[in-house]
Order: structure tokens, then C-alpha cells, then sequence
């Protein structure tokens, strides 16, 4: 069906890469676009480039503003879009030229209130595929919002993504103003309010990896993402039901400030009150790992089926899975590892396996809990593990 798109491309201090992203954005094989630049101040050459391409091409815009960060600068874009649908592209990221085809074909005669594809991640030059593909299909709010949050053929930026304009323009304004996490506040406000999204198996978008990225820099002014993700853990019982989504977001928030304290400390960069603060929304989200926990009674009926539990995995959620299963009361009987993998006899004093050293019988049952585990669970099912012999561990 015939839908007209307006992109819109926050610019500032650019240069370097706008080409690229410009030159993909004209030279795309769907023609009913609206190319919206917003040259957010930039001190260098980004802005003649707008002007530029603009001059060349008609259906370019250009808006020229004072420097007043990301989330504005896209708004600034949103209030003089006309497309059907709003996309996004940052200026040093670029897109195939049948990415926005793939999109639009896919829509069929329905009008989901969001359209999302996937993305690649370019580090200099070289493609490096991010998600596990699923089938095209048109998810329930509640199942968009899981998917988008365990990073199931997407996530939570800004990439790769087609907004009904009706629906972008009339979400409530910014939490705040900052740049980090802006994507992740804008997604939950869409995702938690629409009737449906179709995904589209579409990676043509090329998130683009450098020193200068944006979530590559460190500074106290980042931590405003946990200030964002605070607001949406708090919110999300307002308008779903669904607790799988609340410990899968509780899981992103904890990596995430492990990862930053990790950086913090390889730059020299850790103060005692960003120390303090990161250690805080661990702590929050280690007690949440229990409150939120979606299965529970799940793993206990499993447990009880059986008369031994062993959890294939030892990294790091096997460890999640221990810690969780101990705070239970369920016991078991031992680890299990692919062959190759096993450092140790022992963890927590309890046996480890290798899988190929290991016979099944019928009343053992296997937790596994390893994320690329489709190898896994079919030498399971070769030595004879039955599916009913076998649980998943959530979020992997």
C-alpha cells in the first residue's frame, strides 16, 4: 500500500558522514519521501552540506536552529512532517537503498501504528548482524513491547523504525532533555500506547559504530538514562499486565550499569557519587531480579516433575539461574557445559558436566540457560532428551 514517509535527520557537527547518510537517503528505491533535516547548530561544515543537498533535490527540508540537543531537534522535525509514517536516521548512519521498500511493502492494506525492522551495527566499514531474524508478523502491544525489550529482531532505539505520524505527534512531552536514553523513553511511550506493530525481517539500516558515538562517551550527564529507565520500570504496570516485561527491562538496566561502572573504571573517570548511584540501580535491580521474576511457579512444577535438575550453562545466566533457583528452595544436581567449555569441576561446590561425558535419563530435567542455544537443544534432542525434559531459562 502507498504510504508516504517523512525521515527525519537530527544534524550536528556531522560532517564527515553526512554524505553517506544523505546520498542513501536520495537514492532510495521508494520514492514517496520527505527528507527533513535539522541542522541543530552544528559548528561545521553539516550545515552548508544540508543546504547543499537541498538545493539539488526537492524533496529535501531543511530547518537551521540553535543548538538545543537531540530529543528537540527531532521534535522540531515531527511538527512539520506531513508523511503517513515518521522514521529516523542519525546523521552518521546511512540506509540500503530497498530498506524503506521492504517497510512499506509489508504494510499490505493494514495500518499497524508502527512499522520495525532491525538494524546492523558498522564498525569501520564492517556489518555485523545484531538480532536473530523472526518471521514478519503483526504483534499485540504487549507482545511488541517484550520482543522490543529482549531484543527479539529489534529494540529499543530509534533505528529502523516507521511511526504513524498521528500517533508520534500527540505522545506526551520529554522527561527530560538529555540525549541519553531518549530513544528508549520515546519507544516505551509509542510502544505502550499503540493496538498492534509489524515487524519486518528489514536490516538494511546501518547503525554506525565510532570513537566520537554518543553512547560511547562517559560523563556524569549519562547517567540520566537510569533516571529514564527508573520512570519506565515504575510505569509499566499502568499498562500492561504482562510481568515478563518488567524483570526483562530490570535485566537491561542491571548489564547496563555494570557495563558503565566497568568503563568508568577502565577511563579513570569513577567519582564516589557516580559510583554510588550505579551501585544503587544494581542493588534495586538484583532485589527486582526476585520481585519481578515471570515464571516462578513455572520452574517449580518443572522442578517437581523431576527427580534431578541440572542447568546447562555456567556463564552468565547460569549463574542468574543458580542464584535465582537457590533463592527458591529448588536444588540441583549439577551443571552441564557444551564439550570444550568446562573450566572447573566444581561451582558452588556442585558437579559440572560436560554434555558429551553425560547420559540423560527420563525423570532428569534441564534448565538451559545459554542465549544462542538452538546447537544446544539439538544435541539435547539427539541423546534423547525429550521437549518435556527441557525448560528454557526466561530471556535468552
Amino acid at each position: 500500500m502507498q504510504k508516504t514517509i517523512s525521515v527525519i535527520v537530527p544534524v550536528y557537527n556531522k560532517e564527515e558522514y553526512l554524505t553517506q547518510c544523505l546520498d542513501s537517503l536520495v537514492n532510495q528505491e521508494y520514492k514517496d519521501i520527505e527528507i527533513i533535516l535539522v541542522d541543530d547548530g552544528s559548528t561545521d561544515k553539516s550545515g552548508l552540506l544540508c543546504d547543499a543537498y537541498k538545493a539539488k533535490t526537492n524533496n529535501i527540508v531543511v530547518i537551521h536552529k540553535e543548538n538545543q540537543g537531540l530529543p528537540l531537534a527531532k521534535n522540531s522535525g515531527i511538527e512539520i512532517a506531513d508523511g503517513d509514517y515518521i522514521s529516523f536516521l542519525d546523521a552518521d548512519d546511512y540506509v540500503d537503498s530497498d530498506f524503506f521498500s521492504k517497510l512499506v511493502d509489508a504494510i499490505d492494506d493494514g495500518e499497524p501504528d508502527i512499522v520495525t525492522g532491525g538494524y546492523v551495527v558498522d564498525k569501520n566499514g564492517v556489518n555485523e548482524n545484531v538480532f536473530q531474524e523472526e518471521e514478519c508478523r503483526l504483534l499485540s502491544k504487549d507482545e511488541a513491547i517484550l520482543y522490543m525489550f529482549e531484543k527479539r529482531g529489534y529494540d529499543w532505539s530509534g533505528c529502523g523504525k516507521l511511526y504513524k505520524r498521528d500517533r508520534l505527534s500527540t505522545i506526551e512531552p520529554w522527561w527530560y532533555h538529555s540525549s541519553y536514553g531518549e530513544d528508549t523513553e520515546i519507544n516505551w511511550k509509542l510502544f505502550r500506547s499503540v493496538e498492534n506493530v509489524l515487524y519486518v525481517p528489514a536490516y538494511g539500516y546501518h547503525y554506525r559504530i565510532h570513537n566520537d558515538s554518543m553512547m560511547r562517551t562517559l560523563s556524569k550527564s549519562a547517567l540520566v538514562y537510569f533516571d529514564r529507565t527508573e520512570k519506565i520500570i515504575n510505569e509499566i504496570e499502568k499498562y500492561t499486565n504482562d510481568s515478563r516485561i518488567k524483570y526483562v527491562l530490570n535485566e537491561i538496566i542491571m548489564r547496563q550499569a555494570e557495563w558503565e561502572i566497568t568503563k568508568f573504571e577502565e577511563q579513570g573517570d569513577m567519582t564516589e557519587e557516580i559510583r554510588t548511584r550505579l551501585l544503587g540501580v544494581i542493588q534495586s535491580c538484583r532485589k527486582g531480579e526476585k520481585d519481578f521474576y515471570p515464571y516462578k511457579n513455572e520452574l517449580s512444577d518443572f522442578y517437581n516433575r523431576h527427580d534431578h535438575l541440572y542447568i546447562y550453562g555456567t556463564g552468565h545466566y547460569g549463574e542468574m539461574a543458580y542464584q535465582l533457583l537457590e533463592s527458591f528452595g529448588i536444588n540441583i544436581t549439577g551443571f552441564l557445559v557444551t564439550e570444550g567449555h568446562k573450566v572447573s569441576d566444581f561451582l558452588h561446590g556442585i558437579p559440572v558436566y560436560e554434555s558429551n561425558r553425560w547420559n540423560p535419563e527420563c525423570q532428569e530435567g534441564i534448565l538451559v540457560a545459554v542465549k544462542d542455544n538452538q546447537d544446544i537443544l539439538l544435541n539435547l534432542r539427539m541423546k534423547g532428551v525429550q521437549p518435556g525434559q527441557i525448560i528454557k531459562w526466561y530471556c535468552v
